[in-house]
């Protein structure tokens, strides 16, 4: 008696189960046929509460958590090709922040998206999934392609930054050149080549601290106290006095 209570309680576990799967696959469905039809602003609605399912969990800037919700991986990825940049946004994010290892394969076929922010936020993806053991080569190798295939300046940095914080080593002539393009992320360049030890980058920093974006500014202050010791915060005007004053010892700064 107790045996057939078993395998009845299996059975129904078993047949609970193969209808939360069907439910889902029609889940799917009708959210792939929805991304084809619905309006522009359905559709980001749409994505919105997918990103919220699918995170569930993961928590955090980078995710501490992984998400389990293969099932969405498709309609990610078909959202990756929405005319809609918002709609790409929101779906490439989540991929990123679900640190789904099933989601590797998906993020590497964005990295070589005709969509630039598509792209730049696949790198951040796939850094984190390095996190895995058994996905760090396959993790290393996807940004390493992306970093020297790609022609957008800041895809590639980012690519390179996401190298660097893997412990990868990178050359710091294209951190450099990022400093003196005004269009490319001053305080990634600025946080990798403090990590360097770089202090012959010290008067381009203070150079993009004078015109930096709020938050840029921050980042830019911290990277400067990491290469100085010294901490003048966001004052441009401060820590060129006290670049004037320690020139001598420093190395040639970078132009």
């Amino acid at each position: 008696m107790r045996r057939l209570t078993l395998a009845l309680l299996v059975l129904g576990a078993l047949e609970a189960a193969a209808a939360a799967g069907e439910a889902r696959e029609k889940r799917v469905q009708e959210w792939l046929a929805r991304l084809r039809s619905d309006p522009v602003l359905r559709r980001r609605r749409l994505i919105e509460e997918i990103r919220a399912e699918g995170t569930i969990g993961t928590g955090g800037h980078p995710p501490k958590g992984s998400s389990k919700r293969t099932d969405l991986l498709p309609v990610l990825e078909a959202a990756l090709a929405d005319p809609d940049k918002e709609v790409r946004s929101e779906a490439v994010l989540t991929l990123a922040y679900m640190k789904c290892p099933d989601a590797l394969p998906v993020l590497e076929r964005a990295l070589a998206s005709p969509h630039t922010t598509v792209r730049y936020y696949a790198c951040m993806g796939v850094e984190w999934l390095a996190d895995f053991a058994t996905l760090r080569s396959s993790c290393v190798t996807a940004l390493e392609t992306a970093r020297d295939r790609e022609k957008d300046a800041g895809v590639k940095l980012h690519a390179a930054a996401a190298l660097h914080k893997l412990h990868v080593p990178q050359e710091p002539a294209l951190f450099l050149d990022a400093l003196k393009d005004e269009k490319a992320n001053e305080a990634l360049a600025a946080g990798v080549l403090a990590d360097m030890g770089r202090k012959d980058a010290i008067a381009l920093m203070i150079a993009r601290l004078r015109g930096a974006v709020p938050d840029a500014d921050h980042h830019l202050a911290a990277a400067l106290a990491k290469l100085t010791g010294v901490a003048l915060g966001k004052d441009a005007d401060a820590w060129q006095k006290w670049l004037d004053a320690h020139r001598s010892e420093l190395p040639e700064q970078a132009k």
